[in-house]
Formats: structure tokens, sequence, C-alpha cells
């Protein structure tokens, strides 16, 4: 049940039994996560991926968040790619009543160390250029 609280749009989020995980994902911007009961596990990391041109074979590496030109000709690349690495950004566990910041476009794993563990995702409300707006004004990709 997500809703809307003013200026802030909060996700809230239950992971009943120890173990459960809200899989990696990432958002386009920054958001606060408040842990309220229980305790957490977070892994956080930049994913990269290389691809081959096929019009002039460079190989190159680009963010996952980022559709991709061949630095070298400009030609578009499609979703093939060679291979794929991780840069590990952060991983640490937390106890609530605790908070932390989430960066954009940072893939991130949120794990429960113990049963009935509850979060809340808080998100500001954006424009669909990105800026802040103190109203909810209906673009819900500012929270995906």
């Amino acid at each position: 049940m997500e809703f809307i609280s003013g200026n802030i749009y909060v996700r809230p989020n239950l992971l009943e039994k120890k173990g459960d995980k809200t899989a990696g994902h990432l958002h386009k911007f920054d958001h606060t996560t408040i842990f309220f009961r229980g305790s957490f596990h977070i892994r956080a990391a930049r994913k990269y991926r290389q691809y081959e041109c096929a019009a002039c074979h460079h190989v190159f590496e680009s963010r996952l968040t980022i559709s991709p030109d061949c630095p070298s000709c400009g030609d578009k690349i499609d979703k093939k790619n060679i291979g794929e690495r991780e840069e590990l950004v952060a991983e640490r566990d937390f106890t609530a009543p605790s908070h932390c910041l989430i960066k954009a476009d940072i893939e991130h794993e949120i794990v429960a160390l113990e049963d009935s563990s509850l979060y809340w995702c808080v998100y500001s409300h954006r424009t669909p250029q990105g800026k802040v707006t103190q109203i909810y004004e209906g673009w819900d990709a500012a929270t995906r």
C-alpha cells in the first residue's frame, strides 16, 4: 500500500520472514529508507555491462542505467552484451529505528535479518523534468 503524505510519497515494505528480501533494483532519484522494526542487510552496487559494437567492433563498457551508443562510431547498440561486472558501493546492516540514503542509479537489495522487519521508502514528489515539487503531479516514474 503506497500513499502520498503532504509533500512526500511513501512505499511501506514488510519482510515477514528472516531471509525475505526486496530484490535488487534501482531508482531514478535519491530517496530515504526508514527502518521501523527489525534488522536489515543492504547491499548496493553500480552495475556495468560490456558491449562490442557490431559496426566497428569497438569494445566498451556502460552503466546499466544508460542506453549506450558506441563511443567510437556513434552506432546504436542493441541489448546484446559480452559481459557484466559490478562495483560494490556499500554493504551494511541496520537495526531499527534507523535510516539510510539510497542514491540514484545504484542497484540495491534489502534482506530481513529477523522476522516481521518493516521499512519505508520515502520519496520527494518530482516533475517529469526531475525537479522536486511540493505537490504530487501524477508522475509515478519518479518513485520507480
